[in-house]
């Protein structure tokens, strides 16, 4: 009975903690997101969307990697760019700006990164209009 509640309060904090993806129209330097939208109207030269990674505990990683899938006609999700940005583990949020040239719809999936082993974090779907 004694080790029931350690391991629920454990459980506890796992349920609890939850990393989120918000995309930005920029993020300030205490890490709030400006204009949090899943809907960007870029320029035909293309247009910059801040990524912000958040969670209530530190994200324990010393990277995160940044995957940016694409649909293609048919609606298959294909890969395109993936970007790596080194943090502190002690960190409980990290921003990475992107570039978008073309419009449609963008999944980015967020990865812990310790020596080379991913551990998936969080996701999102991002729409992107271009006049």
């Amino acid at each position: 009975m004694k080790f029931i509640f350690p391991f629920l309060l454990f459980l506890s904090i796992q349920i609890s903690a939850q990393t989120t993806l918000d995309f930005c129209v920029e993020v300030d330097s205490s890490g709030i997101c400006k204009h949090p939208t899943t809907e960007f109207d870029i320029g035909k030269d293309g247009g910059t969307i801040s990524l912000l990674v958040k969670d209530s505990l530190p994200l324990n990683a010393s990277k995160l990697r940044y995957k940016i899938f694409y649909f293609d006609a048919y609606g298959n999700e294909k890969q395109g760019n993936t970007l790596n940005q080194r943090i502190e583990t002690d960190w409980t949020y990290a921003w990475q700006d992107v570039v978008f040239y073309d419009a449609g719809t963008y999944k980015v999936k967020v990865y812990k990164v310790e020596y080379d082993h991913e551990n998936f974090l969080c996701s999102g779907l991002v729409k992107i209009f271009k006049p």
